[in-house]
């Protein structure tokens, strides 16, 4: 295994070396094996293709093909993955198993190796599935070293064999399992509890005594002590996808792209003991409050503290967004042991953190966002008791997909049956060729208009699958208009909107909804504010304690004052918020808001009346809590279509 490893962890070794180490122990057995060179490509196909060349092809009980693709250099893979499978599907048409590597000539650190898979041929393959693994010295390979290791032992391979190979849930489950055991050893640190399981079922119990000094500033609330480790080992974790953009670490003077892929690892590493000891305030701290929430102007150098435990004036960039902004919860004062932090640190090493969230046909085998999804619903283990479910993509695709063809079909063009073989043909296939200028107008129209709301969000699963479906259908129609990365943002900030009441939930979907604006970037720029996008609440109730709270931003018949004006510039704010990223303006937004909606319930008499219920609305945060949601007033232009 240890050989393999070496091999999927250093620069392309090229298609001799590839034959003689895996593909000939491996597959070559007693199938017959026939060698063959590179193959033509259309004009086209050169725009993304360099050279295709077919390593091998081995016949007999398990048929596969062996293609070394070298791509042109100015190729950015993730966006040129459905024309890269055109020319795939061209040149291996009869074939139903192939193992591609995917390289490029002025960077051989980084290469891919894919398995494609589909029941008959390629011919039709459509719905071919594609699992890749991204190999080179910036990665971890242990997972396809141990796989293909697996591989190497079978006398005879068969398609569940491959397939198991490059299946994504085990490793899924490894390092969910592995997380949770993490985080259960934090809390258990502060509060001596833990979940156990008994009777098929997991309970809190008292394991030991804790480290009362920390307890103490909790107050002996467990579920706060609960939500301080979630949020931080959330935060490493959303550092570990973003070291993957080499935007950590970078060195002065150089390009964002070039940080240290490892630098939380290197920083801690680099520490001295006394700060290994202290690594969440000493380190860890200035990096999220000071650095990542905290604009430093162009360069952004990162503290001295930091630079100092690095051992490099190092570059971190403002991110914005609200991920890192210091809270009640951050202000608790922990000190976490060095043994803890070495094992949370070695354990995501030893994970290839992908940073794009794929589809369902389309996976890179390694820890993407979607496994935060996975880490909040699994989380609490009483999540099924409250009716908490982790759905699998695919479901999410499906009902995403079928959510959009009917939309379409209602909104966009007439429905008859050859305008809806158009419509499911544009959002399956992407294909809108068969479309009138006029029809493109109007599904483009429709697109930009259409309001998405989830009212129990969870982790985000089904507002991100709709974003990855509008995206590709949006980005098809205004062709080289737009970029991928605008597009992201526009229909973050004006299609998709969703609520849960659980805090937690908020901030995975949040932070899932920012990495997949990163994953576009090239280089890093401030992130949009979520706070009134995605948000806390009671999906269930607009009122509190038989306060009606659904009116706030309505003009009524009898009304003496028409606050129209006031209702206007909320709404006008509420929009400015999204884009704002200096910190003095948010605050003042933030303000501007708060004190909107409180004059608004003050015309409307609400706040002012004497009695119980009354005086603790007014004591409760407006904007995020589990009591109620001001959907008419938070979510205006949805209730306000034209």
């Amino acid at each position: 295994m240890e050989n393999l490893r070496s091999l999927f962890e250093n620069e392309y070794p090229g298609k001799k070396v590839l034959f003689e180490n895996l593909i000939k122990p491996i597959f070559v057995k007693a199938n017959d094996t026939t060698l063959t060179d590179e193959q033509e490509l259309s004009d086209s196909d050169k725009k993304q293709i360099k050279s295709f060349r077919i390593i091998a092809q081995v016949r007999g009980s398990f048929p596969i093909t062996f293609a070394d693709v070298e791509l042109q250099d100015n190729v950015a893979l993730k966006r040129s993955r459905v024309n890269i499978q055109n020319c795939v599907r061209k040149v291996m048409e009869n074939d139903s198993n192939a193992l591609i590597f995917f390289h490029f000539s002025d960077n051989k650190k980084e290469w891919r190796v894919s398995y494609v898979n589909k029941a008959d041929s390629l011919k039709n393959s459509t719905s071919a599935k594609r699992y890749t693994y991204l190999c080179g010295p910036e990665h971890s390979c242990r997972t396809i070293a141990e796989r293909f290791s697996t591989l190497e032992g079978l006398s005879t391979i068969k398609d569940e064999n491959m397939l198991e190979a490059f299946a994504v849930a085990p490793l899924s489950d490894d390092f969910f399992n592995e997380y949770r055991k993490h985080y259960a050893d934090l809390v258990e640190y502060i509060s001596g509890k833990r979940f156990v399981k008994k009777g098929g079922k997991f309970v809190e119990e008292k394991t030991k005594k804790a480290a009362s000094e920390f307890a103490n500033a909790f107050n002996g609330d467990d579920k706060a002590v609960r939500d301080f480790v979630k949020k931080l080992m959330g935060r490493l974790v959303f550092l570990q996808f973003l070291q993957k953009k080499g935007w950590l670490g970078v060195q002065k003077n150089a390009k964002w792209e070039t940080g240290d892929k490892n630098f939380i690892y290197n920083l801690f590493k680099n520490a001295d003991s006394s700060v290994k000891n202290d690594f969440l305030e000493q380190a860890l701290e200035p990096l999220f409050f000071k650095s990542l929430n905290c604009d430093r102007g162009e360069e952004a150098f990162a503290p001295k503290a930091v630079c100092s435990i690095y051992g490099s004036e190092i570059r971190i960039p403002y991110l914005n967004g609200g991920l890192f902004e210091e809270d009640e919860l951050d202000k608790k004062k922990v000190k976490f042991k060095k043994e803890h932090f070495e094992s949370i640190f070695e354990f995501f090493n030893q994970y290839n953190f992908t940073i794009d969230e794929t589809d369902p046909d389309d996976v890179e085998i390694g820890v993407d966002p979607e496994m935060l999804g996975k880490i909040f619903e699994n989380l609490l283990e009483d999540n099924k008791d409250k009716g908490a479910f982790y759905t699998p993509k695919e479901i999410v695709q499906y009902m995403c997909r079928e959510s959009l063809i009917a939309y379409l079909e209602t909104e966009a063009v007439k429905t008859d049956e050859a305008a809806k073989d158009k419509i499911r043909n544009f959002v399956l296939n992407h294909d809108a060729s068969s479309f009138s200028e006029k029809e493109k107008a109007d599904i483009l129209k429709a697109l930009i208009d259409v309001k998405i709301c989830d009212p129990a969000v969870g982790s985000g699963a089904f507002p991100m699958g709709m974003l990855n479906e509008l995206l590709p259908c949006a980005q098809i129609l205004v062709e080289e208009a737009k970029t991928r990365v605008e597009l992201k943002k526009h229909i973050v900030k004006n299609n998709i909107y969703g609520v849960d009441i659980e805090k937690g939930a908020v901030d995975i979907a949040r932070l899932r909804f920012w990495l997949a604006i990163i994953v576009d970037e090239e280089e890093p720029l401030p992130l949009p504010n979520l706070d009134y996008k995605i948000m806390q609440g009671n999906s269930l109730l607009e009122s509190f304690e038989g306060i009606d709270l659904s009116d706030l931003t309505t003009k009524k018949a009898d009304e003496l004052f028409d606050d129209a004006d006031d209702v206007k510039c909320l709404v006008t704010t509420l929009q400015k918020y999204f884009d704002t990223s200096d910190h003095n303006a948010k605050t003042a937004h933030k303000e501007a808001i708060k004190s909107a909606v409180l004059d608004l319930l003050e015309k409307r008499g609400i706040s002012t009346a004497e009695n119980k219920a009354k005086t603790e609305l007014k004591k409760l945060d407006l904007h995020e809590n589990s009591q109620f949601f001001l959907w008419h007033t938070w979510f205006y232009d949805v209730f306000n279509r034209p």
